[in-house]
Parts: structure tokens; sequence; C-alpha cells
């Protein structure tokens, strides 16, 4: 009745699935990816393909073209053209380049006076452009010193009569700034090792770097746009190298005499801000900005800058410390002591065995050796402060750049606001207090109400660095200011820079407009949006705002 249990079962109909709908787009969905994977791999090879028999055709023509010139003589029109035409190989620029030294220039300019003048013109440009590429690659060895010989020949202000009135340097140099000339003098600069003043010798390609550096600013006029380019290119490319000084040693006055640092007024300052990333290289870009700048806007210079040139100087040295990290222009160094926020400046911490405590966050950016940091201290010394705010004077908006620029200072490097305030109080008196208070301050609508309407607005933002400042100024002003001093309305002999440099009803509008400032931030602005927004125009938290203006405040309140 039951059969054998034990029999093999066996489906005489056949293996049988049901195939649903998703299993049979996932199928339809696979074959599809794998033709279109096939496909691509096909193109790929094909391009593959293309591209390797265009670079054996290629190689061929240049192996050809080399032959070619080699069996020319060397320093005719034929002889340049198979050298371009094969790419310019490496003995054989350095064999072009060694012949037409040998030579003497008149050799060299003689083709221009031919029936080919325009052709050698285009020869002799391309073959710079290849010789140069040749010193990028090894800038130190002795060939590269001689192809640089022959390029700065080219590239050097001559009479047009001596090449047929052709501009040949004026050519060069164009064809040249076009593809990334500065670059490539940026990676051979970059190569020169550091030594201690006197210990070795200078790099042998050294002077001829140098020297097409600056070729650019003795060929053409300041109003020429090459001019323009060029200086702009040596922001961007030569300024950024770490310790440029000391690189250059032998060939720095030659560097600093004719990079025209009085007329910065002539670089785009869009285009260093955009190219200029948030790195390293920036600290370098400012630490050498005022090795060479800050000699030419200090008391009775021999190179003094323009109106123009010292604006576009303090704007760019702004636009840099705008984006650089808090605490990032100094050396990092671990903070082994923490921080007890809850304790003041007269308590114990054993009053407070809990609180918490914060340690400074490591900047991102920090400069890595004593000589850079050394150069980044120069921005607050009082020298460079003193002669900056004497410049500043000037024009209103070098004035307006520089209260700026303290601003940034004392938010980027807040070991030193304190210095710089002081620096400043001392260079200008009581001065400093009254042309901010009356130039600006008094006249600008920021704490004219209590609504705070005007506090966000972006058409402002030239009124808060005086604000600001004037603020910060004040605060530390009443610290050592006495009762008799701050309600004398007459300067003493002898205490003009310790009295208040305001009379009662100043100090009462002044005040007036703090308060209306800061109980609007009180009353009105989260938590959240007060410390992570910033004023207009400043890298100023609208948490630090309340908490200067009410320090300024309390300390007015407490001579009452």
């Amino acid at each position: 009745m039951f059969g054998d249990e034990r029999r093999r079962q066996i489906n005489l109909g056949g293996a049988h699935s049901t195939a649903t709908h998703a299993s049979v787009l996932a199928q339809t969905q696979q074959a599809r990816e794998r033709r279109r994977n096939e496909k691509r791999a096909h193109a790929s090879a094909s391009i593959i393909q293309s591209r390797w028999r265009a670079w054996a055709a290629r190689a061929k023509v240049q192996a050809e073209m080399l032959r070619a010139f080699d069996s020319e003589p060397i320093g005719t029109v034929a002889s340049a053209r198979y050298l371009v035409l094969g790419g310019g190989e490496h003995t054989r620029l350095v064999a072009f380049a060694n012949a037409a030294l040998k030579a003497r220039e008149k050799a060299v300019f003689q083709p221009f006076f031919g029936p080919e003048s325009s052709s050698w013109l285009v020869l002799l440009r391309q073959i710079a452009c290849l010789m140069l590429t040749q010193v990028a690659g090894d800038p130190h060895s002795s060939n590269s010193k001689a192809l640089l010989r022959f390029i700065n020949i080219l590239a050097a202000k001559r009479p047009l009569s001596d090449t047929s009135d052709i501009p040949v340097g004026e050519a060069t140099l164009q064809y040249l700034i076009c593809r990334d000339m500065y670059f490539k003098l940026s990676k051979c600069m970059s190569s020169i090792p550091i030594s201690p003043k006197g210990k070795s010798k200078p790099s042998i390609t050294l002077p001829g770097l140098i020297e097409l550096c600056v070729a650019p600013f003795k060929q053409f006029r300041s109003s020429q746009p090459a001019y323009h380019q060029s200086l702009t290119q040596v922001m961007v490319h030569i300024m950024t190298i770490p310790l440029l000084p000391n690189r250059i040693l032998s060939s720095l006055a030659d560097f600093n005499n004719h990079v025209p640092f009085g007329a910065l007024d002539l670089v785009d300052l869009a285009t260093v801000s955009n190219v200029v990333t948030v790195d390293v290289s920036t600290l370098h870009l400012l630490a050498n900005l005022i090795t060479f700048v800050s000699p030419r806007h200090a008391p009775n210079t021999q190179l003094p800058m323009t109106n123009a040139a010292l604006l576009s100087y303090i704007s760019l040295l702004n636009n840099i410390l705008s984006v650089i990290p808090s605490n990032s222009l100094e050396i990092w160094k671990e903070d082994l002591t923490s921080v007890n926020p809850w304790a003041n400046d007269d308590s114990d911490e054993e009053d407070h065995p809990s609180a918490p405590r914060s340690v400074r966050s490591r900047p991102s950016i920090f400069p890595t050796d004593e000589k850079t940091a050394a150069k980044l201290s120069n921005l607050v010394s009082q020298a460079n402060m003193d002669s900056l705010l004497i410049a500043a004077n000037r024009s209103p908006s070098t004035w307006q750049q520089f209260l700026q620029l303290v601003i940034n200072i004392g938010a980027k490097w807040p070991a030193k606001r304190e210095s710089v305030l002081s620096t400043i109080v001392v260079g200008s008196g009581n001065f400093i207090f009254k042309q901010l208070w009356r130039d600006s301050v008094r006249r600008s609508p920021l704490g004219a109400d209590i609504s705070g309407s005007a506090l966000r607005n972006p058409q402002l933002k030239n009124d808060w660095p005086a604000l600001l400042l004037l603020t910060e100024l004040y605060t530390q002003a009443l610290l050592t200011m006495t009762d008799d001093e701050f309600f004398s309305n007459t300067a003493r002999t002898g205490s003009t820079a310790a009295r208040n440099p305001f009379i009662i009803g100043e100090v009462v509008l002044f005040s007036r407009q703090l308060l209306n400032i800061a109980f609007y931030l009180y009353w009105n602005e989260d938590a959240n949006s007060i410390q992570s927004c910033t004023i207009p125009g400043l890298p100023v938290s609208w948490e630090l705002v309340r908490e200067r203006f009410t320090k300024c405040l309390q300390a007015i309140h407490a001579r009452e």
C-alpha cells in the first residue's frame, strides 16, 4: 500500500522553476550592463591603440628630425626647426645653447636681418620654452646654467637696431610668461638648499634664475599688461616659496631692487587670493611680504610706496589673515597647562575641583621653523606697526584698511592682541582715540538705536573696525586711568597720554552706542547664532563683540 519508501523519486517531466517578474528584470539588467561594459572596453581599447599609434608615429618623426639636426650646422634656421620638431631633446638643446654662447650674441641675432626673420623668432621662443622646461627638471646642473644663459640673452633688453626692429625680448618673455615661466622658476628656487650664511657655495644657476625672474620688469613698461601679469605671478609662485630670502641670499639685492614691491597696486589681488590656498604656503607668502615690503613703508625709506601700493599691500595682508585659522602665526606648542574657564584671576583652582578644562585647539596650519616664525613676528613689531600707522594716515581708504588689519591681527593672533594695542597707543597717544571717535564712530549708525537694525547691514561693514578698535583701546586705557584723569577735561603737563581722551559728554554718547548693541545681542540673538556667525567683513564673532562691549561698559560704569 505504501510502496518502497527507499525508492528514489524521479520527476519524469524534468526540472521545473518558476521565473518571477523581479528575476526577469534582474537578468535583463545584468545583460544590458554586460553589453555596456563590453562596448566601453572596446572603445577604451580603440582610444589606447590610437594614442599608441600617434605616439609611435610622433616618436618616429622626432627621431628623424633629430637625425636631421645632427647633420645640419648648428645655428641655422633649419637646425632650429629640426630641434623644435624633434621635441627638444636635452643633449641637443645643450649643444644648441653652447654653440650660440660660443658664437656670441651677434650670431644669434643675425638671422633677423634675413628673409626668414619671422620664422627665426618663432623658433627661438619655442626653443627657450623647451630649455626652461629642461632647467626645471634639473635646476642645479652645469648644463642648466648654459641653458639659462641662452634664455637670458633672448630675454634681455637691447636696442631694436640689433634685431632689425623686432622686439625679441618682449616676444620671448610674453611667450614664456603665458607658458608657466614663474611656476617653473618656483620649482627651481624651491629646490635650492637652505644653508647657514657663509657655510656653502650658492647654486650655480641662481644668478640666471633671478635674472630671468626680474627680466619682465626691465623689459616692459609699468603700463603694459605683461608687467602686471608678471608681478601677479611673482606673488603667486615666487613669494610663496618657503624662506625665500634665505634661498636667494647671494642674489637677494638683485631680486629686491628689481621686483617692484613699491607698485603692488598693479597686482591682481583677486587672482592672488583665489590661487593661494589655505595651507602653509599662505604663511610663507605672508612672511615674505613682510620681509620685502615692510622697509618700503618705513619713514625716510629710499624706496617709498605710493598710497595706492600701500593700500593694496594692507588689503593683501587682510585677505590672507581673514582666511587663515586662529593661532596659526606662531610655532605650535602643546599646551601642557590646561585652562580652567571657571576660575577667576584671583581664585584658587582647588575651589572648583570638578570644573571642566579647555585646551587650546591645534590649528590646521602653522610655521614649522623658527626662521619663518621670526619673519611673521615682524608683523606685530613696534617698528612695523608705527610705520604702518604713520603711512596709513595719508588717505582715508588706507586708514580704513589699517584699522581692519589691527582687528584681524587681534582675531587671528590673540596672544599678540594686547601688545599691538599698546603699541598703537604709545605711537599715537590720544590722537588715535579722537580720530576714531570724531571721524568714524560718532557718525556711525551702529548702535544709534536699540532696535539693532543696522548691525547686520553689509553696507556698514567699514564702520565696524573703528568701533571695535576704539572699544579695545579705551578699555585698555581705563585700566591705568585714575578717577581724577577720567573726570578731567583739561590736559595736565606731562600727563597728556594718561588723561581721558574724551570729555564726559562723549563718554556718555559712546557708552550709549555700546549699550544699545550689547543689549540687542543679549536680548535678541540665540546662542548658536551668536557663536557661529561673524560681523560683516571681519572674522569676529557676535559673541566676542558682545563680550568686548560689555567689558568696556563695565569699566566705564566703575567710574560712576
